[in-house]
């Protein structure tokens, strides 16, 4: 642990949230749809004009816990996203709307839904006046969409709503060559909180009826490696928690860094000055005027240290000088006065030790040291009592010696406090030497770090080993292969030729890189293949772009869903998962269920009957 760098070592980062403001609402806002991403992780709410989402927080609230003491309120405080400030205070209070990642609990979507239309400063009691763009997961259930639409329509009278999936909205403006008639030929690999989604796209569309899904997400990698690490270091499990297991993003930390990069665009435009700059104090790079710096200052310390000299002996010890306390000036006399601390130092070590495992050994029954120790001992019983003048020899004492349980010896303090100057002195000018012994103490910085070796690898692995976390599934680079194998030669080439990462996990480092070498083992020798990540997700661009103004207007409303069942038409749109029936059909089926169940219920009547006869 002592040779780890400064650089290599990191604190537990504990989110920091800060609650979400009330943003004004204008005139100039009448009529821009509301653009809702609602994912199970996080929500991200703001206007299709906007590139940037106005709220941002975590999708999911919780209750004050109720005091047994007090009287609670009529109406109890609910803390939605934000407004949480610790997390894992109210771990086990929390509340989503999502089962995985499909809405399933209304009531808390509900919840969600007025925190963040009324921090965007809608105030009107007659309804939400915007349209709204909402996410949804791939496949969505038909009455789990029909659900959400009558919450929009009946609860906050929104004159008209569409559906979008994450994962292809993200696609379309990722995608290479713009196309207004659909979607780029490609593979999509999309990995979200709790599900991973392969989606194969052909001909302008997803073919959803080919595409897989896994079990493994951003949720299942962070529990395991919480529950790896609390495994590992039982002493340290209540300081592993699963918020610190999860990415902790510092706002003002991403301030600064948007800042920056502001700043570098601007010192472009100054980069003549600071060329000329460089050149007035000789140097051609910054690193180079770096390392003069550098030099400036150990000559500084040297002559600080000179001028700070005291040449004092006192009590026959050598006067600190440049080589540091108890050192001679010279080089090479220093040099060999700390052989001979290195020396003595290791001399003391091997005798404390010797003396500290010969303790040990005298401690323990059957081994060589105690049998000689109980011989010793019972050939002195057998002596006869009279006086045989034991201990006037010196060999006596050697006797007395071996039968000690001690060992015949003990760490005097003049050695203990010698060993301590000896060790103080080589840290100073020796650390490798005592790095190699092993004997530094430990502080109580290193006595609490967490090492991450192969866990950094072993994280990522399981997305494509969910046997790791227990499930019973093919892993990514699998799923990937079967989907593939579901096409001919002719449309695989076209789905290797445009593969695309997106979700969270796609910024993971190194998870694009074992992507493209998985399917470079899976494709054909020689083949050529192209994969990448999303340049920028479908959180980071809220702007509905002006191609789809024609499609926009063909949104689900009231009426439109009453006749034709909620059919979307965004080309990044998922299909619903059942089409729309005609009603005549609906009544006919209706009928014929229920003749089938009145003979059903017949037959078992006239069983019965037939029983009861025997």
């Amino acid at each position: 642990m002592d040779d780890l760098s400064s650089s290599e070592i990191y604190q537990f980062a504990d989110a920091r949230t800060i609650p979400d403001p009330i943003f004004p609402y204008t005139e100039n806002l009448n009529g821009i749809p509301i653009v809702i991403d609602n994912g199970s992780f996080q929500c991200r709410v703001g206007w299709a004009t906007q590139d940037e989402p106005c709220l941002q927080f975590r999708n999911c609230y919780a209750k004050h816990r109720k005091d047994r003491g007090k009287k609670m309120p009529a109406t109890t405080e609910l803390l939605v996203g934000n407004d949480i400030s610790n997390l894992e205070a109210v771990r086990f209070q929390l509340k989503t709307a999502h089962d995985e990642n499909v809405v399933s609990h209304y009531q808390a979507q509900e919840l969600l839904l007025n925190y963040s239309f009324s921090h965007l400063g809608i105030t009107d009691s007659s309804g939400i006046q915007h349209p709204i763009v909402m996410t949804e997961p791939l496949l969505n259930p038909q009455h789990c969409r029909a659900l959400m639409s009558e919450l929009l329509f009946e609860c906050y009278n929104v004159p008209c709503a569409a559906y979008c999936v994450d994962g292809l909205a993200n696609y379309y403006h990722n995608q290479e060559a713009s196309s207004s008639s659909g979607l780029q030929d490609g593979l999509l690999v999309h990995i979200g909180h709790h599900t991973t989604h392969v989606i194969p796209i052909l001909d302008g569309g997803a073919d959803v009826a080919k595409s897989r899904r896994i079990k493994v997400g951003g949720h299942s990698l962070a529990k395991f490696l919480c529950r790896w690490l609390q495994l590992q270091y039982p002493h340290q499990a209540s300081n592993i928690t699963l918020s610190r297991a999860e990415l902790a993003e510092d706002e003002q930390e991403l301030e600064r860094l948007s800042e920056l990069c502001s700043a570098m665009s601007e010192f472009r435009q100054y980069q003549p000055e600071y060329q000329h700059a460089l050149e007035e104090a000789g140097v051609a790079t910054i690193e180079d005027l770096h390392k003069k710096i550098a030099a400036m200052q150990i000559k500084i310390c040297k002559t600080r240290a000179k001028m700070a000299q005291e040449p004092v002996e006192e009590e026959g010890r050598l006067s600190p000088g440049p080589g540091g306390a108890g050192l001679p000036e010279d080089a090479e006399e220093a040099e060999e006065v700390l052989e001979a601390m290195q020396r003595e130092w290791t001399s003391l070590h091997e005798r404390r030790a010797a003396r500290r495992s010969k303790r040990q050994e005298m401690a323990k029954r059957r081994t060589a040291a105690s049998q000689e120790r109980m011989r010793l001992i019972s050939q002195l019983a057998k002596r006869e009592k009279k006086d045989d003048h034991f201990g006037r020899r010196d060999e006596d004492w050697d006797v007395y010696k071996a039968i000690n349980k001690e060992g015949g010896g003990s760490d005097s303090e003049d050695e203990l406090e010698r060993l301590q100057e000896l060790t103080a002195t080589l840290r100073q000018h020796r650390p490798h030497f005592l790095a190699e012994g092993g004997t530094q103490p430990l502080t109580e910085a290193q006595r609490n770090q967490i090492l991450l070796t192969t866990e950094m690898i072993r994280t990522g692995e399981v997305l494509f080993q969910p046997s790791l976390v227990g499930l019973g599934q093919g892993g990514l680079a699998d799923t990937i292969a079967y989907v593939l194998g579901l096409f001919s030669p002719a449309d695989q080439q076209r789905l290797v030729d445009h593969v695309v990462v997106t979700g969270g996990l796609a910024t993971m480092p190194g998870l694009v890189d074992r992507v493209r070498h998985e399917l470079r083992a899976i494709r054909p020798f020689m083949s050529a293949f192209s994969v990448r990540a999303a340049q920028e997700l479908i959180q980071r661009r809220m702007r509905i772009s002006v191609e789809f103004q024609e499609e926009l207007a063909l949104w689900s409303s009231p009426e439109h869903c009453s006749s034709s069942g909620l059919t979307v038409q965004l080309p990044f749109a998922a299909a619903p998962a059942t089409a729309a029936v005609d009603p005549a059909v609906q009544r006919e089926r209706r009928r014929e269920a229920a003749r089938r169940l009145v003979l059903i219920n017949a037959r078992k009547r006239e069983e019965k009957v037939a029983v009861n006869s025997n």
